[in-house]
C-alpha cells in the first residue's frame, strides 16, 4: 500500500528518451506485505531498449529496473524474513494456473504478479505470496552486488533448459556481452567443450578470465570446425540481438544441431535464413524469454557456489545519474553499469 505522505526517489520512464529522477509515493508494508530497500540495481539491455525506443509491454509513466539487490526494511505478516535481511526479488512470478503455466511454459504466464514498482527506486513492496516464491534471501557473506545477477542468470537457465545441452556436446556462445558471459557461469562445469565468439578484445579477455576460450567471429568459426571434426557445434547460443548474426548462426551448427536465439531483437526486424539449412540439415531453432520461479531459485544457488560475476560491473553511479548510466550501458564504454541507491 502507498505510504502515508512518504516519498522516495525513483527513476521514472515517461517515454523514449525520457527517464527522470523524481519524488514518488513511498510504499509501506500493510498486512501480508514486505518492503525492500533497494541497495543496488544494474542496467540491462531491456532497460536500454525501452529507454531508446519504448517497449510493447511497458506503458509509461513507470519505474524501470529489475536486476537488483537490497535489504528488507519492513515485514508485516510475512514469514521467513526479518528487517535487515539481504535479498533479491524477481521482477515477476507466474500464476501457476493459466493455460501456459499448465502447459510447461510458466515464463510466458498470462497472469503474472509484480512488485509495486521497478527497482530504479529507493523502495519496492511485495506481497506475502510474492515473497514466498519470488524473493531470495542472499547467503551470508555474498556481496550485495552479486544478488543483482540472479535474475539475468535465471533467464540463462531457462534458455539452457530449452536446448537441453548434453554432457558430451560442444557449445558455441555467440556474443560476449553480460548475458553471453553469464552462460559461462551457468556452464562452468560443462565437460563437452565451449567457446565464445566475440568481436571486441576487451570482452574476449573477460571470457578468458572466466576460463573460456574466446575468439573473434571468423576465427571462432574455424575453431568450431576444427574441434568438431568439421561437423559444427552441437548447440549454438546467440546472445546478441542482431538479425544478421541470428541468421548466420545456423551455419555454425552441425546437422541436427540446435540454435538458441537468446538475445532479444528490436521491433520490426526480420531474420534472413536459408530454409534448406532447416530442411536438409534439420537444424532446430529455439527461442527463450524470461524465466520461471524455479529458474530464479536455481540461479541463486549457482551464484552461491560458482564464479562471482561482479567483475562484470565496470561502472557504479548514483541513481540521480540514471541518464548517464543508460548512455554508458548503450555504448561499448561500459560492460555492466550499476546504480547505487543509497
Amino acid at each position: 500500500m502507498p505510504g502515508s505522505g512518504k516519498v522516495m526517489k525513483a527513476a521514472v520512464y515517461h517515454g523514449p528518451g525520457q527517464v527522470y529522477v523524481e519524488d514518488a509515493a513511498r510504499p509501506s508494508a500493510g498486512k501480508g506485505e514486505m518492503l525492500i530497500r533497494v541497495r543496488v540495481a544494474t542496467v540491462c539491455a531491456t532497460d536500454v531498449k525501452t529507454w531508446r525506443a519504448g517497449h510493447p509491454l511497458v506503458t509509461p509513466p513507470v519505474i524501470l529496473g529489475h536486476e537488483f539487490a537490497g535489504i528488507v526494511a519492513e515485514v508485516n505478516g510475512v514469514t521467513g524474513f526479518a528487517p535487515g535481511d539481504p535479498v533479491t526479488a524477481a521482477p515477476y512470478i507466474e500464476c501457476g494456473r493459466c493455460y501456459l503455466c499448465r502447459h510447461g511454459v510458466p515464463e510466458l504466464c498470462e497472469k503474472k504478479s509484480y512488485p509495486s514498482n521497478g527497482a530504479f527506486a529507493e523502495y519496492l513492496l511485495v506481497s506475502r505470496e510474492f515473497a514466498r516464491r519470488g524473493v531470495i534471501k542472499l547467503p551470508a557473506g555474498m556481496p550485495i552486488e552479486t544478488g543483482t545477477f540472479v535474475e539475468p542468470l535465471a533467464c540463462v537457465l531457462n534458455g539452457l533448459e530449452e536446448i537441453r545441452l548434453r554432457p558430451r556436446e560442444f557449445a558455441a556462445v555467440v556474443g560476449g556481452g553480460p548475458m553471453g558471459l553469464l552462460h559461462l557461469v551457468a556452464l562452468r562445469d560443462h565437460p563437452g567443450g565451449l567457446l565464445v565468439s566475440e568481436p571486441l578484445a576487451e570482452r574476449r579477455s573477460l571470457a578468458h578470465r572466466l576460463g573460456a576460450d574466446a575468439y573473434e567471429p571468423s576465427e571462432a568459426r574455424t575453431q568450431i570446425l576444427e574441434r568438431t571434426a568439421g561437423r559444427g557445434a552441437d548447440v549454438v547460443i546467440v546472445a546478441v540481438g542482431h538479425a544478421d548474426v541470428a541468421g548466420s548462426s545456423l551455419g555454425l551448427a552441425r546437422k541436427g544441431g540446435r540454435v538458441l536465439w537468446f538475445g532479444g531483437f528490436p521491433p520490426g526486424v526480420s531474420v534472413a535464413i536459408d530454409p534448406n539449412i532447416i530442411h536438409y540439415r534439420q537444424a532446430q531453432v529455439h527461442g527463450s524469454y524470461g524465466f520461471s520461479s524455479k529458474h530464479f531459485r536455481r540461479a541463486a544457488g549457482l551464484l552461491e557456489n560458482g564464479p562471482d560475476p561482479t567483475p562484470f560491473i565496470t561502472h557504479r553511479l548514483p541513481l540521480e545519474r540514471i541518464g548517464e548510466a543508460l548512455e554508458l550501458a548503450a555504448s561499448h564504454r561500459a560492460f555492466k553499469v550499476a546504480l547505487v541507491v543509497d
